[in-house]
């Protein structure tokens, strides 16, 4: 064997003997599995999700003497809220009890004052309506003893009185009349005109139509009169009634 063949050989010796990167790597991981699981040591993230549990166990085993006074704190805080919302709605309900006993009693004042009122009111009509029924009748007395004089004056005529008698008597009876009107005038009353007068159905009240006896009368006048009417101010007492030509 030569030098040369000696090299070659020692060479290829060596080559054999030299181990792969990729070989020595795997067994190296393979050599640090078997190590844990030897030991049975457990990689950090175990030991991150052991400890979490055991700081929650510490929360818990707080004395229970802190958590009740955390507790009572808070209800107390809560109730003091609470307590300060109560009194003030009662404040706003008395407020409303308050305002709601004196609409009742503004009420039952009004209604009372309007119960008086009306009380009042009825007696001052009545008042009102007897008052005047007592002047009107003031004033119609002294017609009355006219008329009174003169019914003894008529029944003391007979077949042997004289004319100047009879005149007298109807000279009274004419100045009673006059006295009446006066009366009437007193008291605000007017006489409705109609005589002559075109027909008009507010003031007059129409029985008999006929032709008139002159042709110079228009139709639709009044030619004849058989009760006057009279009025009040605005208010019609009672209609002419009356005949009107054709």
């Amino acid at each position: 064997m030569t030098e040369k063949d000696k090299d070659e050989t020692f060479d290829l010796t060596e080559e054999q003997n030299t181990p792969e990167p990729e070989a020595e790597t795997k067994a190296s991981a393979e050599d640090s599995e078997g190590a844990v699981e030897e030991t049975g040591e457990t990689e950090p993230e175990e030991e991150s999700a052991e400890q979490e549990p055991a700081e929650t166990a510490s929360a818990e085993e707080e004395p229970e003497e802190a958590q009740e006074s955390k507790g009572v704190k808070k209800f107390f805080k809560k109730e003091t809220v609470s307590l300060a919302k109560y009194e003030e709605a009662c404040k706003q309900l008395t407020k409303a009890h308050e305002e709601i006993e004196s609409l009742k009693e503004s009420r039952l004042r009004l209604m009372a004052e309007y119960d008086n009122y009306k009380r009042r009111t009825q007696r001052e009509k009545d008042h009102l309506y007897s008052d005047s029924v007592a002047d009107v009748t003031k004033d119609w007395l002294p017609v009355l003893d006219s008329l009174e004089r003169a019914a003894l004056a008529v029944d003391q005529l007979d077949e042997d009185s004289d004319e100047d008698m009879i005149q007298r008597t109807a000279d009274g009876v004419a100045l009673i009349t006059k006295q009446a009107a006066a009366v009437m005038e007193k008291l605000g009353v007017r006489e409705i005109e109609a005589l002559g007068k075109p027909f008009d159905p507010v003031y007059h009240e129409a029985v008999m139509r006929a032709d008139a006896s002159d042709e110079d009368i228009e139709p639709n006048t009044i030619i004849e009169v058989f009760e006057k009417g009279y009025i009040y101010g605005d208010r019609v007492i009672r209609h002419s009634v009356v005949k009107v030509a054709n």
